[in-house]
């Protein structure tokens, strides 16, 4: 089983401080820009109104779906919580916040202490992983965002993870799996 991507992404209410006292943004996931494109466009706000704001993307989806829009990033990295990208974001002057989703809320409080808002809810269809998690064989993470996924998704269900090869793609991914459950021996 493949975990990318969750089946639904409900929005939060987003209440944001004045976008003009605002110096910096970071972005962790390509549905929490386009909730604050969307954000943008609820309150008849311009994007080019806010030249001022220094917008950093997390995660290379992140990076694309910002780049397609035709932002120019102050910054970007693919894991938040990579060590020297901590460092430039705890150097940074002024006032920034975090745009983010519920299952990373936590992580990234945990490593950048700007405010953080949620834009939105990952719902997974639990009870279909469920049902067939003990027919899953082989469980491939590709990238961190999926590990927060299989997480989310592996705390609903009784299966016994350590038994099924887990092929992990990188030490962000690692990660977090160590850091959210144990199931890698």
């Amino acid at each position: 089983m493949l975990f990318s991507h969750p089946l639904n992404c409900l929005q939060k209410e987003l209440q944001l401080p004045q976008l003009s006292s605002i110096d910096g943004l970071v972005v962790t996931d390509p549905s929490s820009w386009n909730f604050f494109v969307a954000y943008l466009q609820q309150e008849d706000l311009d994007i080019r109104s806010l030249s001022h704001l220094k917008i950093v993307a997390s995660g290379h989806h992140t990076i694309k779906t910002i780049k397609e829009a035709g932002i120019r990033l102050y910054d970007q990295i693919n894991d938040f919580a990579e060590e020297n990208f901590v460092k430039r974001m705890r150097e940074q002057d002024g006032n920034w916040i975090i745009l983010t989703s519920d299952i990373k809320e936590k992580a990234v409080a945990e490593v950048l202490s700007f405010p953080t808002h949620t834009t939105h809810s990952v719902a997974f269809e639990s009870e279909s992983f469920a049902y067939h998690a003990e027919d899953i064989q082989l469980i491939c993470l590709p990238n961190s965002a999926a590990a927060y996924h299989f997480v989310l998704m592996a705390e609903k269900t009784q299966e016994n993870w350590k038994e099924k090869p887990i092929v992990i793609m990188g030490d962000n991914t690692r990660s977090v799996l160590e850091k959210k459950l144990a199931i890698i021996s």
